[in-house]
């Protein structure tokens, strides 16, 4: 029995993104294409057969006997026997029920794995416009920094610059560069790493966008809705109803088994031929299965019970967490729509008003305010998408 399930599995749908998230075309191919998704799928068609395996009668045997007289006047002696056993009828019935409630707990684990591997790939996908994001910013920076180091160097030629402010201006050339560099190899692993997860086919993000995040109007009300859709909630329930079912399939089972049949004796000259009836008292063979079953009954229900408590209050923690990054969001982004001047202190430089030492730490504090923006509205479409899981 799987005995805890990830507390709050990722998505990166918004409100009102739909069932595919932000990136349905993404989605879509790697769920065509995983080759982790197909063997669950075959893996879901090999359990749910072998839950519904056993669900008929025993098949009958059949038993023949050839006996050689001594002596040879009494004639030789040829018996047949074939015996149907069966148990009693309630056995039936709760195995069928049982095997129903399996399957469906087997499907919906199925739905439970399947989601957390699209919410895998739409993490990466978030993780890609991020490093999209940034490099948009540094490229820009690199820019800047390239037309200061040409003009130093310009300048160097002629005499009117000192070697400090050359050096200066190259190594904030070379930095910018490596740390361009750096986002861009980032950039190429997430692409990796998505492309594995398609069945090896390459996947195509180029957005450095972030969509606009929509949260749920109240905790109660995204709780209602995961009530209704979640497929880790169902899970926990169906954990419950097959561990209820097994209960009482072991019980039809410890009742008394019946087992009919036709025999025969054929002698020389004689034949006899009737019916028989056996009955199977169960005494010692099956003692603790009734206490085994009621244990894991009862277990199954405490651990699915923990399970969805946890399940809902770390969903509660998150639409917290998802609210206050929303609010820094939004404060973040009026400050740097306030204070974008890369452009202008790129002129005032030009044109004399500041010095090389000062262009350069403004422009690191503009690319660190730049930087922790795009992180965090990368935290909010996590955070906001982790309470969405189930849309998927």
């Amino acid at each position: 029995m799987k005995k805890h399930i990830s507390i709050i599995l990722l998505s990166l749908a918004a409100m009102n993104a739909g069932a595919q998230g932000l990136f349905p075309e993404v989605l879509s191919q790697i769920e065509a294409n995983s080759l982790e998704l197909k063997a669950m799928q075959a893996l879901r068609e090999a359990d749910v057969l072998d839950a519904r395996t056993g669900l008929t009668p025993a098949d009958p045997e059949v038993e023949y006997s050839y006996l050689w007289g001594k002596p040879e006047e009494i004639g030789n002696r040829q018996d047949i026997s074939i015996t149907q056993e069966l148990d009693f009828p309630t056995a039936y019935v709760n195995r069928r029920r049982y095997a129903d409630s399996k399957s469906r707990e087997i499907e919906n684990e199925y739905l439970e794995k399947r989601m957390e591997l699209l919410l895998q790939a739409q993490e990466l996908c978030v993780e890609l416009i991020c490093r999209n994001a940034l490099y948009e910013v540094c490229r820009k920076q690199t820019e800047n920094a390239q037309i200061i180091a040409d003009a130093y160097k310009d300048l160097s030629r002629t005499g009117s610059a000192n070697a400090i402010d050359s050096n200066k201006a190259r190594m904030n050339l070379a930095t910018m560069q490596d740390r361009l560099s750096r986002i861009a190899l980032e950039r190429e692993k997430i692409v990796a790493e998505l492309k594995r997860m398609n069945g090896g086919m390459p996947v195509s993000l180029d957005s450095s966008s972030f969509p606009e995040v929509v949260l749920p109007a109240s905790f109660q009300s995204l709780v209602d809705e995961c009530e209704a859709a979640s497929p880790s909630l169902a899970y926990y329930e169906s954990l419950k109803k097959s561990a209820d079912d097994n209960l009482r399939t072991v019980r039809s089972e410890s009742m008394p088994k019946w087992s009919v049949g036709y025999t025969g004796e054929f002698v020389s000259g004689e034949n006899f031929r009737g019916i028989t009836v056996g009955l199977n008292i169960p005494l010692w063979e099956n003692r603790n299965r009734i206490r085994q079953a009621r244990a894991q009954a009862i277990a199954a229900v405490t651990g699915a019970d923990d399970a969805r408590a946890d399940y809902l209050s770390d969903l509660e923690i998150l639409y917290s967490e998802a609210v206050s990054l929303k609010q820094s969001v939004r404060a973040y982004s009026d400050a740097i729509d306030s204070a974008s001047n890369s452009e202008l202190l790129l002129k005032a430089w030009q044109g004399g008003q500041i010095g090389l030492l000062d262009y350069m730490q403004e422009m690191e504090y503009s690319f660190e305010c730049s930087e922790r923006m795009i992180e965090t509205q990368r935290d909010l479409l996590l955070a906001a998408g982790r309470l969405q899981a189930f849309r998927l």
